[in-house]
Parts: C-alpha cells; sequence; structure tokens
C-alpha cells in the first residue's frame, strides 16, 4: 500500500464538483437553456432584477449569428437562420463536452441544417465552421454571456461603487458531467466572469419554490419536472426546517436535500418539433418532389413552422401550417391536427415515466411518499405529456401536480439566490443545499507496462462531495514499481 502524496489530482476532481466562491458586490445569475436563456441580477441598489434584451424581453433565444463583421443575438440571430443558416449557430448546449462523432453532433446536424462541425483545434470538442473562420463551442458560448454581462451592467446604478460584474451562477443539467461543466466555467472565464456556482437546475428551481414557503421540521418530499427543449429530468428534493440558534441569521434554516435525479437527456421539446417536420416534410414531398431536401434554407423554415405548429398545438386542437414560397416559389400549406401529433409521438410516452422512477429507486422512496409534482420548462405545457404524468407516474391523481412556479423564471431566480447565498456578501435565509454526486469516482491503476494491476473506488454514487481535502489511501501491489493513475467518472476517462 502507498499513501501517494501531493493530493493534487484528488483535489482536483472535487474542484470539478464544488467550485468555492470570494465575496461579490454583484451577482449575475443566468438559466442557460436549450432553447432560452435567462439572466437576473442582484447588487446594492438591485434586487434580484431580469435582465431585459434590446427589445425589453425577458428570455432570448440561446444563440448567436454572424453577420459579416456583426454578431448577432438571441431572437436577432434566429430572425436570420433561414437565410444565412451555415453562420447561425442556436440550440448548442448539447455540443458542450462533446466531440464530432458524438450522437449528440449527429442529432444537432440532423436539426440544424446547414451548419457544419469540425474538431476544434485545442480542445477534443467542436468547433463552428464558417465561410471565414471557425469558433469553437466554448468560444460561441462566452460570446452570449459577454453579451449577457454587458446588458446587466447597463443595470448598475450610476451612482454605485459596483460598475462591472464579474461573479456568475449558471445553470447546468443534473447530467451534466465534469467536462461539460468544465466547458461551461471556460467560457465564462473567456467571457471575464468567475463561476460561483453551477446549480443543477432542480435545485435552482427548489431554491426558488422554497424562498416565499414555511417548511415544518419533518421531510417534505417534492419532485421538480423540468421538460425542457432538449431533456427531461426528475429531481426529487426533500425540505427540512432545521433549527440551531448557532446558524448566522435567526434560529432556524431550510435544508434542501437532492434525495433522487433521474433523466433522459434527448426526451424534450426538440425531439417533438423534430417529429411534426417530419410530418410536413412528408407531405411536401409527397406533392412536390425531394428537392428540398438540397436546401438548407427551406428546411430551417420548415423546422420553425413545426415548432410554431407544436406551441399552437398545446392549446387548439388543429393548426394550419403555412409556409410562404417555402422552395422553388412553392406556397405550403397543410392542416395538422393534435391526434396526429399525439400519434407521431406514441412511441415517446413511457419514456416520461422513467425518470421518476430512477429517482424513487435511489431515495428507496415510493411515489405516495410525495407531496407535488413542481412543473418546469415549456414542454410541460404539452397536454398529452401531462396526461401521461397523471396517469402513468402519479396514479392518476391530479392534485399533485403544482403549476405554483413561473416556469420561466423559477430556475434562474433560485440560481441567482444560490449564487448570493454562496457569495454570503448579502443578508438572506440560511439555506443548506446537499446535492450528491449522481456518478461514481473511481481510479484504475496500471504498472509500467500499462497492465490494470487495480481499481479502487473514491466516490460511490450517491457520496457528498465536499470542498474539504482529504487523504485516500491507494491500495497498489508492492511489487509495482511504477504506476499510472487512471481518474474515471462513471466509468470515463478523466484525467491521468
Amino acid at each position: 500500500m502507498i499513501r501517494l502524496r501531493p493530493l493534487l489530482l484528488l483535489t482536483i476532481l472535487v474542484a470539478l464538483v464544488l467550485i468555492p466562491a470570494p465575496a461579490l458586490a454583484a451577482i449575475l445569475g443566468i438559466d442557460f437553456g436549450q432553447s432560452n436563456t435567462k439572466a437576473a441580477l442582484v447588487s446594492p441598489g438591485v434586487p434580484f432584477e431580469i435582465v431585459l434584451t434590446r427589445d425589453s424581453k425577458r428570455k432570448d433565444v440561446s444563440g448567436i449569428a454572424f453577420k459579416g463583421e456583426e454578431r448577432l443575438y438571441g431572437s436577432g440571430a434566429a430572425g436570420i437562420a433561414p437565410r444565412s443558416p451555415s453562420t447561425t449557430f442556436l440550440h448548442f448546449k448539447p455540443l458542450l463536452g462533446r466531440s464530432v462523432s458524438s450522437s449528440e453532433a449527429e442529432m444537432y446536424l440532423a436539426q440544424h441544417p446547414g451548419v457544419e462541425l469540425i474538431p476544434s483545434g485545442n480542445r477534443s470538442t467542436v468547433s463552428f465552421k464558417t465561410p471565414d473562420s471557425s469558433f469553437p463551442v466554448e468560444e460561441v458560448l462566452a460570446m452570449s454571456l459577454s453579451h449577457i454581462k454587458s446588458l446587466a451592467e447597463e443595470m448598475l446604478p450610476k451612482s454605485s461603487a459596483t460598475s462591472r460584474i464579474y461573479d456568475v451562477a449558471i445553470t447546468v443539467p443534473p447530467y451534466f458531467n465534469s467536462i461539460q461543466r468544465k466547458a461551461i466555467i471556460d467560457a465564462a472565464d473567456i467571457a471575464g466572469l468567475r463561476v460561483t456556482a453551477l446549480v443543477p437546475d432542480g435545485v435552482a428551481t427548489a431554491i426558488n419554490y422554497a424562498s416565499s414557503r414555511s417548511f415544518g421540521d419533518e421531510k417534505q418530499y417534492h419532485f421538480i419536472l423540468d421538460m425542457g427543449a432538449g431533456s427531461t429530468s426528475a429531481t426529487l428534493i426533500s425540505f427540512q426546517e432545521i433549527q440551531d440558534g448557532g446558524l448566522r441569521f435567526g434560529k432556524s434554516a431550510l435544508s434542501i436535500t437532492v434525495e433522487g435525479v433521474g433523466f433522459d437527456q434527448t426526451l424534450g421539446g426538440n425531439l417533438l418539433d423534430q417529429r411534426i417536420f417530419e410530418i410536413l416534410l412528408a407531405r411536401f414531398i409527397e406533392v412536390h418532389g425531394d428537392g428540398i431536401l438540397s436546401s438548407p434554407r427551406a428546411l430551417v423554415r420548415l423546422y420553425n413552422e413545426a415548432e410554431r405548429v407544436k406551441t399552437i398545438l398545446s392549446a387548439n386542437t388543429e393548426v394550419r401550417a403555412s409556409v410562404e414560397s417555402l422552395y422553388d416559389d412553392i406556397d405550403f400549406r397543410t392542416m395538422v391536427s393534435r391526434t396526429e401529433f399525439e400519434e407521431a409521438i406514441h412511441d415517446i410516452l413511457p419514456r416520461i415515466s422513467k425518470p421518476f422512477e430512477d429517482a424513487l429507486k435511489a431515495a428507496k422512496l415510493d411515489i405516495l411518499d410525495v407531496q407535488s409534482v413542481v412543473l418546469m420548462g415549456g414542454t410541460t405545457r404539452v397536454p398529452i405529456f401531462q396526461k401521461v404524468l397523471v396517469d402513468d407516474v402519479l396514479n392518476g391523481d391530479v392534485s399533485k401536480v403544482s403549476k405554483n412556479v413561473n416556469a420561466d423564471e423559477a430556475a434562474v431566480m433560485g440560481a441567482t439566490l444560490r449564487g448570493v447565498s454562496v457569495s454570503k456578501q448579502f443578508k438572506t435565509k440560511e439555506i443548506n443545499v446537499l446535492d450528491p454526486a449522481i456518478w461514481e469516482y473511481d481510479v484504475v491503476i496500471s504498472d509500467s507496462d500499462g497492465r490494470p494491476v487495480g481499481a479502487q473506488i473514491l466516490y460511490p454514487k450517491g457520496s457528498l462531495v465536499t470542498g474539504n481535502r482529504s487523504i485516500i489511501e491507494l491500495q497498489i501491489p508492492e511489487d509495482v514499481d511504477g504506476a499510472t493513475l487512471e481518474f474515471r467518472e462513471d466509468g470515463r476517462p478523466m484525467f491521468t
């Protein structure tokens, strides 16, 4: 047995999970979604304000477009996508930490005709190729974060000593691994921002949900169902008021514990858009032939129409799809009914239950122990999804469906509050968040010839990994003169 020092590698492993924060004068919270992004600001004189876009909107499309030397952000980028699909990069969140050969890249290209992806020169991730240059996905995100930062800085009072924003809390899907999280941290660093906290979406919503409520000293269990554009997660949260006279403020603190997490990384609104797109495309090809397949501009316009149709079908039983001069001066019009749409996604519906089952299994609880399911994300508005939730998950108990949070802004407000809490700069209610690791961390030990001679679990799945330093003794055979250590996350190599 050999005790290895220094503990640099293990310190790095811990740092990837928990990021300490310095004292802050202004906190920027960003809910970075696959489809839309929201931001909120807290600083002296600015109490929890949503950062508005140039068009005074409270959220904006996630993406950027290049128009010559000009950069367009958000809805401005989305507006020129049909005309310039090769230089418009929207909804790129799934590409973070992924390679060109990944399934995420393949799906992205299918949903964004005209975009070209190439390997990143200095990272094992992707870059967007333009006619004149290329941009790593981390730099594209950095441009968007920098734009949001400039909008937020314009909100700072002129009389305030704070004129710049350096610190940010950003939401992440609970399943993001350390490579994907590191990509966000790198992007923030490029944008001149320090990440004080990466807050899982479910935790951010739970913090917002709890900020206006009181809880007793017995645990209450609630699900946070987040169905966004790209993925679905079900986070099982327990809330409990802890009485302790030694706390910083008052005599009680709220304990928020993640008891279990389940997720589906591809079940989201974009998948539904794709199914409607396929319906529209098949109808056009049936009448006018498949020449449209060679026109990225026409395909982007048809995909945008599919997204509009999906949104309307959440409220209406049928909708008329219409695209003027879609391809070869052909005007395309057709009717799509909710029944047709639900038949097209029939195979998807059973996937809704799986995240709940996984979370309950991890927590060793039953759905009867859960008081409510809090709905988050635009995809939860799809009527058939709500029906499956009630029938297949809640055993018909519709009273447990909770819609009393702002589905668009709960996550960004919760992430901002988490950043404030971590900073210890502002006076807030004491909130203790316990978020166990959803992955297992281990190390594989190989001898000098590269032959594996042992493996050891460092942190089992479900461990509460903190920022405290610790010594872990590795079991290495005495006859091994030199060893290579490969640190892994859920079986995936991290570093050696």
